[in-house]
């Protein structure tokens, strides 16, 4: 067992030498084609998750909700609850404090790999449970999470209906900065997204005028 480290900046050290020498070994990949094709058909607020997912500031904090999201564009999975080692470190003051349930994260487990919607990485199993050493709280099989309310409200998501609020979520998406691994397809997906639901259209109905430019996001949301 890997012994967690006191210092933040020692962690931090060897969790990325780990995640290197694992991508090295093939053992880390972004996500795949075929997973986010199949994601931008499925949509969050009229936004395809094959955008959404894309975005950090739009995934960190919300591990729960993005480990579900992107179940939807996979066969076989499950959903995985537990502390992780990064958590554990990183809020070590509030987890002596009141319990490892402070560092509690979700993450997707499918075919001896592991989808982190925060890191927005697909890891080998054994690499990232070496890097992690996960206590786990709770494991979701996919039979349980399509009994949960917000998996059949993704499912059954209208975007006939939602896309008529994009002219005011779509400026706010496109100003956010994507993950630098997914930065191209980021902007392709969105020049596809709008043409398949004729953003420009529904821009005219809505505001009586072309489509809104791009909100100026705060510098908090900007990546460093």
């Amino acid at each position: 067992m890997w012994l967690r480290p006191k210092s933040l900046a020692t962690f931090d050290k060897k969790w990325n030498k780990m995640l290197l020498k694992g991508a090295f070994k093939g053992m880390v990949f972004p996500y795949d084609d075929e997973l986010l094709k199949r994601l931008g058909h499925v949509y969050y607020g009229g936004i395809p998750a094959s955008i959404l997912l894309l975005v950090p500031s739009m995934c960190s904090g919300y591990c729960y909700d993005r480990s579900v999201l992107i179940t939807l564009g996979m066969d076989d999975f499950r959903i995985v609850n537990g502390a992780i080692n990064s958590l554990l470190v990183k809020y070590a003051d509030e987890v002596a404090k009141d319990g490892v349930s402070v560092a509690n994260h979700s993450w997707v487990e499918s075919n001896g790999w592991v989808y982190d919607t925060t890191l927005g990485l697909k890891i080998k199993k054994e690499l990232y449970y070496a890097m992690e050493d996960p206590i786990i709280r709770k494991i979701n099989t996919k039979e349980d999470a399509l009994d949960f309310f917000e998996y059949q409200s993704i499912l059954n998501a209208d975007i006939e209906n939602d896309k008529y609020a994009l002219p005011l979520t779509m400026p706010i998406i496109e100003d956010l900065p994507p993950h630098p691994l997914y930065a191209d397809f980021f902007k392709q997906e969105i020049a596809r997204f709008k043409t398949e639901v004729d953003y420009d259209a529904i821009c005219q109905v809505i505001c009586g005028g072309p489509p809104p430019k791009p909100f100026e996001v705060s510098s908090e949301h900007k990546m460093n």
